[in-house]
């Protein structure tokens, strides 16, 4: 059998950067020409463009291994040991232990290097160490200049992410037709459609999946794609898209890292350590529709045998213990009620229960009222000069908390002065700091509430024309008495629900909704 001569190739990212002497072209020439001058002429390519050589999990690689394995080649020729690998253990198995056992010849042209001839190869093992050194080095180099990017604020992702399309000077601007996919994704999300239905949908539609949108594009797609599933969207795929700020015209860099330069796996870094930069390209989906996703995500969407719908998910809280009520749903969904989530563990909280056409029909109604306001300007500027109130009073609060955080600076810094003066000793300070410690954490808790309240209320200040947009978007939706989750999503903030009072027909409730953009409604000078 004449065995085939392998002739290997490899090209990684950070190699262009050395110019032609390195490239795919230059080395096929190269051991072309050395396979004809050497009579090696049944020989086969094995390419690896775009690859590292700090570890052999490669394509081309792998085939040419199942093919030696198979007894189907007999050598093996690159143009030098770098080509072939910059892990100088994993070089070292191949050419000392693997290649020997199936009786495979290596011949590394530029390095002089031929297992055929013993003498010659006594600093190969050297040469891999400096190879490996260089491979690091270049790794170095490149996380820096990536850290600088990234710090600018520049995107570090060679591909934008479906819905952007990439100019030539490597600015992103909006692709329509996957824009719209998008938006449609994020539309039937926010009104309450699971992501397997929406997976079910885009199917039915047959609107083409990422990876293959991108080929049939022309455009480069990390992985190939798998024919047959052009219409396929994974769960994943459609969560990427609904958490990614990027389509609300953000970018986020430094998301993810590697342990080693060897080691190709990504790993998530905390969100501490991203670094985010606002309005770096035009957004396709607005903040609020975003930030209503968020929220839909953090809580988990459960359908019983009804397969009744949680149109409230998320939103209603417990006034008692501060913790989410959850839909209790019957075979007769006039039945369903919301109960506390923790009535059930003992000494947490009692019973609080309310029926779900009950809460629904409240919040309908305070939105029907809203729409009959006459004059809702002058009724909204009404309900902002008292949240300038109580913004006046949170900020006379934070600074009277502020003055207390300064006395405890005072009061940890004598300490300390005293342990060193050795006017107490360490286990006397010790004692008093801890003592002084919890309440200063309590202090910093509540001044930490505050400012989110001050923030909230400097809000409400400036958002009032945005929720008498929603009231007008959503006008005759409220009055056909339609009242769905996107709606109460982009109205509500949350609801509290205090316990009831009374039994049976003479039961009543109170119940405290917290608005978007304009918290605070007084409608006690308003008639039903």
């Amino acid at each position: 059998m004449n065995k085939v001569t392998a002739l290997y190739c490899r090209l990684s990212q950070d190699d262009k950067i050395d110019g032609d002497s390195y490239s795919i072209i230059n080395q096929k020439k190269i051991l072309e020409d050395f396979a004809i001058k050497n009579k090696f002429t049944n020989y086969e390519f094995f390419i690896d463009d775009g690859f590292t050589g700090t570890n052999f999990n490669r394509p081309e690689f792998k085939k040419m291994l199942n093919k030696i394995n198979d007894g189907e080649i007999g050598i093996v020729i690159v143009k030098d040991m770098s080509r072939f690998g910059r892990n100088y253990l994993e070089v070292g198995y191949y050419t000392e232990v693997y290649f020997p056992s199936k009786d495979i010849r290596f011949i590394a042209i530029n390095d002089n290097y031929d297992t055929s001839n013993k003498t010659d190869n006594e600093f190969l093992p050297f040469k891999n160490i400096l190879n490996e050194w260089y491979a690091r080095d270049i790794s170095r180099k490149t996380k820096a200049v990536f850290r600088i990017k990234g710090e600018s604020g520049k995107t570090l992702t060679n591909h934008p992410p479906y819905g952007y399309l990439k100019d030539k000077n490597g600015n992103w601007f909006i692709d329509k037709k996957a824009a719209d996919v998008v938006r449609k994704i994020f539309k039937l999300y926010i009104s309450g459609t699971r992501i397997c239905k929406i997976v079910n949908i885009l199917k039915e539609d047959k609107v083409l999946a990422p990876i293959h949108y991108k080929f049939n594009m022309g455009l480069n797609t990390i992985r190939k794609p798998i024919k047959g599933r052009e219409y396929i969207w994974s769960r994943n795929t459609i969560l990427n898209i609904l958490t990614n700020k990027a389509y609300i015209g953000t970018t986020v860099n430094f998301r993810t890292y590697r342990k080693s330069y060897k080691d190709r796996t990504l790993l998530k870094t905390p969100e501490s350590e991203h670094r985010v930069f606002e309005n770096t390209h035009e957004a396709i989906i607005d903040n609020d529709s975003f930030n209503i996703a968020q929220k839909m995500r953090k809580n988990k969407r459960v359908l019983n045998k009804y397969n009744t719908p949680d149109k409230f998910l998320g939103l209603i809280y417990c006034a008692e213990c501060k913790n989410k009520m959850f839909l209790k749903r019957h075979k007769e969904e006039y039945k369903n009620f919301y109960a506390c989530s923790t009535y059930k563990n003992e000494g947490e909280c009692s019973f609080n229960s309310i029926k779900a056409d009950y809460i629904f029909n409240y919040c309908l109604q305070a939105l029907k009222r809203i729409i009959n306001i006459k004059d809702k300007n002058s009724f909204f500027n009404s309900n902002v000069s008292k949240s300038t109130i109580k913004l006046s009073d949170l900020n006379k609060l934070l600074n009277k908390y502020e003055k207390k955080a300064d006395e405890f600076k005072m009061i940890f810094k004598n300490l300390y002065a005293d342990k060193l003066a050795d006017k107490i000793n360490d286990e006397q300070f010790r004692a008093l700091y801890e003592i002084y410690a919890v309440d200063e954490r309590k202090l910093q808790n509540e001044i930490s509430e505050i400012k989110k309240q001050i923030t909230s209320k400097k809000e409400e200040l400036t958002n009032v024309p945005k929720f008498l947009y929603l009231i007008e978007k959503y006008k005759d939706n409220i009055l056909s008495d339609i009242l769905n989750q996107e709606m109460l999503n982009s109205f509500i903030d949350k609801i509290i629900v205090h316990k009831a009072i009374g039994k049976g027909k003479n039961r009543i409730y109170k119940i405290d909704i917290h608005w978007k953009y304009i918290e605070y409604i007084d409608f006690s000078n308003l008639s039903n």
